[in-house]
Order: C-alpha cells, then structure tokens, then sequence
C-alpha cells in the first residue's frame, strides 16, 4: 500500500474511533434541523473529531477555531454557541459536541436554504 494511502487510512480509523459513540447522536440533531446526516463528512475535515485541541493555521500560526466542527468566535457566537464569562469562569461550548453540533447544524441549515437545498455550495460557504 502506498506511504499517502495507508496515512489516510490511518486517519479514517482515528476518526471513527473517536467519533463511534456519538455519530449516531449527532445525526439527530441534525436531522431534528432538517439537515442530512451526510453533512456530518465535514467532520473529520475539520477536527478529526479532536473535541478540545486547537489546529495550527495554513500559516502555522494557532487558529482559534475549536470543537469537532471546528467554529471561528464569531461563527460560534452567531449561531448560538455560547461564549460568556460566568463570574469568574470562561464557558466556550464549542468543545461540547451537542451544543456544538446544533449550533452547526442551524448553521448548515441556514447555508442550504441561502444556496437553494445545494449540499456542495453549503459545504464550500461552511469552509469558507
């Protein structure tokens, strides 16, 4: 097997590892929006399901996007995932993957209606 096709399988079953439990409940929330379970192929684009981490940057520089769907601030902030500070405590749901996951999926749905039901424009304004 070729060195660049065994490294992409490699990082599938990372992916699935990480992501079994929860797949199937993230397709609900999904699909209680009206958006197709095939939308959550975004996630091993995104994060490879690494809830917490932080990815480094085209630039390598450190992107402040976080959680499996991997939300910028401002997206997080417009689509209802919460960032507040709580007295003392800094709460950033963007690493919780319910809240998470219905903030992306409102946030797909609202791309799908913007584009007219078109899932690979949808799909290309969400990495935009």
């Amino acid at each position: 097997m070729h060195a660049s096709c065994l490294w992409q399988h490699l990082q599938m079953q990372g992916f699935l590892q990480h992501a079994r439990g929860t797949i199937p409940y993230m397709a609900q929330i999904l699909a209680r929006l009206s958006v197709p379970a095939e939308m959550l192929y975004i996630l091993p684009i995104e994060s490879d399901f690494f809830v917490n981490g932080l990815f480094r940057s085209r630039d390598n520089g450190i992107s402040s996007a976080r959680g499996p769907w991997q939300f910028l601030k401002d997206t997080a902030e417009t689509r209802t995932v919460a960032l507040r500070t709580s007295g003392n405590i800094d709460c950033d749901e963007r690493s919780d993957w319910r809240k998470a996951t219905a903030g992306a999926g409102r946030y797909l749905r609202y791309l799908l209606q913007r584009f007219d039901n078109d899932p690979n424009m949808a799909v290309l304004a969400y990495h935009w």
